[in-house]
């Protein structure tokens, strides 16, 4: 009778060891399937997002159209300095600006990317990157580079 006892334990322990590792199994598999499910989402939710910025983005610039041209040259310059960061770095800004080193400035374009100028890199611009939000940019700086030589020749 011993040995038989024994083995009805040892196989009820066996039993419990693969319903143990069952669960193991099938907790594991429900959690990569919740984790897959909710990946999913988030990847539905970030292009519902995307989509739905584009649209208001469209809206926003149809709108636009619509206004006095004045109206419009006073809400894209609004915009340029309440939504864009500095848009324009002198080299006394800069860390790295060393004595003698070549004159430059560093324009933004509307969608952030910092686009730098010298004349030592005059010729390796990539004038695809600069959108009207660079050329206006760069057009203010022209002017204000005009105002600031007559005004020294003035001054000497």
């Amino acid at each position: 009778m011993p040995v038989r006892r024994t083995r009805n334990a040892e196989h009820a322990q066996n039993r419990e060891e693969l319903s143990r590792d069952m669960r193991r199994r099938r907790l594991d598999l429900f959690i990569q399937q919740f984790e897959k499910e909710a990946q999913e989402r988030m990847n539905e939710l970030e292009a519902k997002v995307e989509n739905m910025l584009a649209t208001v983005d469209k809206v926003f610039k149809v709108e636009l159209m619509k206004m006095p041209p004045a109206l419009q040259n006073t809400l894209n310059a609004l915009m340029r300095v309440f939504c864009r960061p500095r848009s324009v770095v002198s080299s006394g800004d800069l860390r790295c600006s060393v004595v003698g080193s070549a004159a430059h400035i560093t324009v933004t374009t509307a969608e952030g990317q910092a686009v730098s100028f010298s004349e030592e890199t005059k010729d390796e611009i990539n004038w695809d990157l600069l959108d009207d939000v660079a050329r206006c940019q760069i057009q203010k700086l022209k002017k204000l580079m005009e105002y600031l030589s007559q005004r020294m020749c003035k001054d000497a």
